[in-house]
């Protein structure tokens, strides 16, 4: 009997106790792309792939994730025509082009 209110008092101590707790947190460090004061209705290239409007219907600037490395940046306006091409190195940060 002695035993037996030994083992239940053990199992109610070790029941009690609770796991260590940890907090880790991830870190987004896409590379991303983003175009300041460009013509309305423009489109962004990279690397020769069209990613689409600037701005979404909201005239807000819209950000692109893109993979870390050399690209080629290519904005067009509505009618297809180069208003701005350059290239970048872009590593985990977000890069903003401004049309002037």
């Amino acid at each position: 009997m002695k035993i037996l209110s030994l083992g239940l008092t053990l199992l109610l101590l070790l029941s009690s106790c609770s796991y260590p707790q940890s907090h880790s947190d991830t870190v987004d460090n896409t590379p991303m792309v983003q175009v300041m004061d460009a013509p309305k209705n423009s489109q962004l290239s990279v690397d020769g792939i069209l990613f689409g409007p600037v701005y979404d219907t909201f005239e807000d600037p819209i950000i692109y994730r893109v993979i870390p490395g050399t690209h080629t940046i290519k904005i067009t306006d509505a009618s297809g025509n180069v208003i701005h091409q350059e290239k970048l190195f872009i590593q985990d940060e977000r890069q903003q082009i401004r049309i002037h």
